[in-house]
């Protein structure tokens, strides 16, 4: 039961969410838009990395 509960709050959640997007565009030239696409990769690998090392409890390269 605690279950179905813990669902149906999530998906009440994210459906109110969805229809309060308030996103706005940002324009920006093809140079500064491929160097924040660069930066977003790097962040991505770099958090994907730091979450693999702390699943293996390898504090020193999550650290690192």
């Amino acid at each position: 039961m605690k279950k179905y509960f813990i669902t149906a709050v999530m998906l009440l959640s994210f459906s109110s969410y969805a229809g309060a997007d308030q996103r706005t565009v940002i324009e920006l030239s093809p140079e500064h838009r491929d160097m924040v696409l660069t930066e977003m990769r790097d962040f991505l690998k770099t958090v994907q990395q730091i979450n693999l090392a702390l699943s293996e409890e390898d504090f020193a390269q999550a650290a690192k």
